[in-house]
């Protein structure tokens, strides 16, 4: 009979720190795009250097920065 190894507990925690209070981002949007509006956001990651999650993130803020009067 097979046995299985035993692993030594690592308590140093892998992936990225907690963000502090008030500063995380806990909801998810799911939303869908044209091939078009994708190519327009990956080009914009590209130059921006950023990745997609961020890019999408700060376009969704700037506009909700807009007065709602646009609307």
């Amino acid at each position: 009979m097979a046995t299985k190894a035993k692993y030594k507990r690592n308590n140093n925690k892998l992936g990225r720190p907690r963000l502090p209070r008030g500063t995380a981002r806990p909801n998810r949007i799911v939303t869908f795009v044209t091939d078009d509006e994708l190519a327009r956001i990956e080009w914009i990651v590209k130059d921006s250097k950023k990745s997609l999650s961020s890019v999408c993130h700060e376009l969704l803020v700037k506009n909700l920065s807009s007065p709602l009067g646009e609307y």
